[in-house]
């Protein structure tokens, strides 16, 4: 860990447990991106480590963060849906030719 935290924290960035510290997880390569920041006069630090992990038989890319202000704490995971390319921008804009802008 970059910022002050716990052992609790740790287990949580690196994809060992989830944030209730009881269910087993796990990153499924060790090549992750970490970030963090301080605070300049807000007093809270954040942690975050992005990587994939196996949920329900399914490859998602998740970020785990933690966030510490003096003895408060959250430690969340956010679990990103691939839905696929984006729409190609010409098909995107005939889409929009029944909306109505105004002059």
């Amino acid at each position: 860990m970059q910022t002050p935290g716990t052992p609790e924290d740790e287990v949580v960035l690196k994809g060992e447990k989830l944030k209730d510290l009881q269910t087993d997880s796990h990153f499924l390569e060790d090549e992750l991106v970490q970030s963090w920041a301080v605070s300049q006069g807000g007093g809270w630090t954040a942690e975050q480590v992005w990587g994939f992990e196996e949920i329900d038989a399914k490859r998602f890319y998740t970020r785990r963060v933690v966030v510490r202000k003096g003895d408060e704490v959250e430690r969340v995971r956010l679990v990103y849906d691939y839905k696929g390319p984006a729409p190609d921008k010409a098909a995107a804009d005939d889409d929009d030719a029944d909306l109505a802008y105004g002059d």
